[in-house]
């Protein structure tokens, strides 16, 4: 009866293993956690209406902020690096419309702090859109450096998504901090480089619309027809004047650029007209223009009404700088304070993230070691099972091959003794007959006839090789022996006397019997050839009582052929 193993591959795990191993999957919840589609649909959609706002310049004054402050929690928690730039981005934004500069800052450096610029699928343009957003505020609060780095990140996103026109425009606009710093030349070659690039890609408007900084420097520069070449090309190819020669509104400074060209020109009148067209926001400028023109024409009358004029434009100008510096300070010293609580607010916030950091991995290895464990476990019993079968399934087939043997032996056991015998009777008959054919040979034909057998030639071959001459092994000395023995029973009476020789003194009679060579037999035997001489000498001591070791091989054949 054959018995059948039945076993599994799970291996069962012990109780205490199975207690670690949940209390990892708990850690790694807890601190991981979860989050439902219902929640992650409200964030969404809350970052989609802030973004949808900021599109549309529609202010974010509504306590969308706070929601926004929640949005950034939440993504920190759940989100990736683009979905963590965009909430902090938002928020910025929303700070900036409430007028917190200082909130609205520190949230756009979060949102460049949170962009992973090293991962393929960055969002540089919503990085971009970050860096533009922090130039305004910049430039806003009279930084024209910090704006100028800025401007600077937003120029390298644009190359790196390919927008060619973002770029140019990018340029367009360093011209406003490169001024504040009064740095002219920087000025000059942004201006010509924008130029140079709204032409070579053909927009040819937008590479007139950039000359008009330059045409006021090459006014100032005294170089006339330089700025009048320009000024035919800011006219007519820039799309900024209407059929009345009127400039689009926010560019009326050019007013002033033109009334001072006339003016350098000594063209007072058209100075005059260009001068009285600025709005009245620019008064300053233009009564400072206009006040030019008439010390020119030595007309006191207007130079002493208009110097009034510009002196209350100064006041008026000089009190709202008065107004925007105590704002900037005011701005700048609550922007400080904010920085403190910020930095205040992130050590703890690097603090917690240290320990939740720490918690995983320690879940993190928990849960490594958990598995490791049950996978080696698993492993290590699937291995003993399959061992186990397979010592199973060996025993059981020698068992079923002696089973097997042991029938086909007790059912030809007769026939096969009977076959035997018949074949003993056989080999016997043949061997009688040989015996009788061979009865006629004296012991020389015999010994020669033995020197012709199998045995005999095998020794004979092994003695031919130059190299790798290997000693016949005991089985072969064996045969060689049982066939003289068998032909010559003499042999044994001969060499087993009294005096009992050694196994190399044996080998050595049996050698010099079949005839060998001398140096047939020191290779055989091992021996070297002083070495045999003295081993001849010896065995001839004791089997004939002579000392000599020439006479050993004629003492044996005559003593066999004798007897």
């Amino acid at each position: 009866m054959t018995t059948v193993y039945e076993y599994t591959n799970v291996p069962m795990i012990p109780k205490l293993y199975i207690k670690h191993y949940a209390l990892g999957i708990v850690l790694l919840a807890v601190l991981f956690g979860c989050t439902t589609e219902a929640e992650r649909r409200q964030m969404r959609a809350l970052l989609d209406r802030a973004d949808s706002m900021n599109r549309a310049y529609i202010p974010m004054t509504d306590g969308i902020d706070s929601l926004l402050m929640d949005a950034t929690h939440y993504y920190d928690r759940h989100g990736n690096a683009n979905q963590q730039m965009r909430a902090y981005y938002l928020l910025g934004c929303a700070y900036r419309d409430m007028g917190e500069a200082p909130a609205a800052l520190q949230s756009y450096q979060d949102a460049v702090d949170h962009a992973d610029t090293l991962s393929s699928d960055c969002d540089y343009r919503r990085l971009m859109s970050v860096y533009g957003q922090m130039a305004e505020l910049f430039h806003a609060q009279n930084l024209p450096a910090d704006e100028l780095a800025q401007s600077k990140k937003y120029g390298r996103c644009a190359l790196l998504i390919g927008d060619t026109l973002l770029y140019i425009r990018n340029l367009e606009l360093l011209v406003k901090p490169y001024f504040l710093m009064k740095d002219t030349m920087s000025m000059l070659q942004v201006i010509w480089q924008a130029h140079n690039l709204y032409t070579a890609h053909g927009y040819i408007k937008e590479a007139a619309a950039t000359l008009g900084p330059a045409i006021d420097y090459y006014i100032a520069k005294g170089q006339l027809d330089k700025a009048s070449e320009l000024m035919k090309v800011y006219e007519e190819q820039s799309g900024l004047f209407d059929q009345e020669g009127n400039i689009s509104v926010g560019r009326e400074s050019y007013y002033f650029i033109k009334g001072s060209y006339y003016l350098k020109c000594h063209d007072l009148s058209l100075a005059e007209l260009w001068f009285r067209k600025m709005p009245f926001r620019m008064q300053r400028d233009a009564c400072r223009g206009l006040l030019s023109v008439f010390r020119l024409q030595n007309n006191y009358d207007s130079i002493a009404k208009y110097a009034y004029l510009y002196e209350n434009a100064v006041d008026t100008l000089h009190d709202k700088m008065q107004t925007e510096v105590i704002h900037q300070m005011s701005s700048l010293y609550n922007y400080q304070q904010f920085k403190e609580k910020a930095e205040k607010e992130e050590e703890q916030a690097r603090q917690a993230k240290r320990r939740l950091w720490i918690t995983g991995v320690l879940a993190g290895l928990l849960f490594v070691f958990l598995c490791l464990y049950v996978r080696h476990y698993r492993k290590r019993k699937q291995e003993e099972m399959f061992s186990l079968y397979s010592e199973y399934l060996t025993v059981l087939a020698k068992y079923n091959q002696s089973v097997s043997d042991y029938r086909q032996v007790k059912e030809d056991s007769t026939q096969f003794e009977q076959a035997k015998q018949q074949e003993v009777e056989a080999l016997r008959q043949q061997l009688s007959t040989y015996k009788k054919q061979l009865e006629r040979m004296n012991k020389n034909e015999k010994l020669s006839a033995l020197s012709q057998s199998e045995v005999v030639k095998d020794f004979h071959r092994k003695a031919a090789r130059n190299r790798n001459i290997q000693e016949p092994d005991s089985m072969e000395w064996k045969n060689l022996y049982i066939v003289l023995t068998t032909e010559s029973p003499l042999v044994s009476t001969l060499i087993g006397g009294e005096r009992t020789l050694s196994k190399k003194e044996l080998h050595v009679c049996l050698l010099l019997l079949l005839g060998f060579t001398n140096i047939e037999i020191y290779k055989l035997v091992n021996l070297t050839p002083q070495r045999f001489s003295n081993l001849k000498r010896i065995i001839n001591k004791k089997l004939f009582d002579d000392d000599s070791a020439a006479t050993l091989e004629d003492n044996i054949k005559k003593r066999i052929t004798n007897v």
